[in-house]
């Protein structure tokens, strides 16, 4: 019989300590470690512990063994039975490389991009130049109605052949229809 064995969130906290330092069996860990994948509780101080764990062995400084640790370890290794499997092989598969096909500029592909291209640039053209038009009118307005403002005398004049302004300002008069 091989159930897996639930963990509920308190028992998760009071196993956190011994999961993060890795001493608890096979089964409490699989179960914790399922716990903590599933759980919606964010089990903060089991995370914490876990990284406080994780980060220990580095602050520590190195202490090297003793001859008869070395000797003991070794004997222990070369009679523990090891487990001899054969080398993986992988068998490599050889799968066709797509052939790209060149690709064509814009310009290739027939008469109605370059079409389209050209009325494009010309209405940036026109637009352009519409937008440096307006911008004179605006300047020129602008110009005159400065004049207006700082005009020392404006009087109206009218004639046969029509009417306006003239505006005085120090020496300079001008006429405005």
């Amino acid at each position: 019989m091989n159930e897996q064995r639930t963990l509920d969130c308190s028992t998760a906290d009071e196993l956190a300590a011994a999961y993060a330092f890795g001493a608890l069996d096979s089964d409490d860990d699989r179960a914790m470690s399922a716990h903590l994948a599933t759980c919606d509780q964010p089990h903060a101080e089991a995370r914490e512990m876990i990284g406080a764990a994780a980060v220990l062995p580095a602050m520590l400084e190195p202490v090297a063994p003793s001859a008869a640790l070395r000797d003991r370890l070794m004997a222990t290794v070369a009679a523990t039975p090891q487990e001899h499997r054969p080398a993986a092989t992988a068998t490599l598969v050889r799968q066709p490389v797509p052939v790209a096909e060149p690709q064509r500029a814009w310009w290739q592909f027939g008469p109605l991009p370059a079409a389209l291209a050209a009325m494009g640039l010309a209405a940036a053209v026109g637009f352009g130049a519409w937008g440096a038009s307006a911008n004179n009118q605006v300047a020129e307005r602008d110009a005159a109605l400065r004049a207006i403002a700082s005009a020392d005398s404006i009087h109206a004049a009218s004639g046969a052949v029509g009417s306006g302004w003239v505006i005085e300002s120090g020496d300079v008069a001008m006429f405005m229809a």
